[in-house]
């Protein structure tokens, strides 16, 4: 099993005034990838980090396709159904999908084990 850390920087490298603004938001993300030769690779070493189309479909799925059909079937069956203001059934469309999401923070260690991951060293 390797950790990686992944350095996600912000589009400031361009920027002419990146030395005197405080909107640089570097994160540093750790996946968990396993891998068979685990000893072939060094600390600090780069790498290549990817995941198959398969996966990558799912997790568009998972977070943006399914909350927008759910916002989308909840405000019309509220719409044509439900007695609410327009503002109301809005709000209760925008709760069924936060909702959703804290669902998905629960189950994200399942979800987690779910996603395979492929490394490769850079050249």
């Amino acid at each position: 099993m390797l950790t990686i850390a992944i350095c996600q920087e912000e589009a400031c490298q361009g920027c002419g005034a990146k030395l005197i603004c405080n909107a640089t938001n570097s994160k540093i993300k750790h996946i968990e990838c396993s891998v068979s030769n685990a000893a072939a690779y060094n600390v600090g070493e780069r790498v290549t980090v990817g995941v198959s189309g398969v996966f990558s479909l799912k997790a568009v799925t998972l977070a943006f396709i399914v909350p927008l059909i759910m916002l989308f079937a909840v405000l019309f069956m509220l719409e044509h159904g439900g007695t609410l203001s327009e503002a109301a059934n809005a709000l209760l469309a925008l709760c069924a999908v936060l909702a959703y999401y804290g669902l998905l923070y629960l189950l994200r260690d399942s979800i987690r084990r779910k996603f395979i991951f492929n490394i490769e060293k850079q050249k």
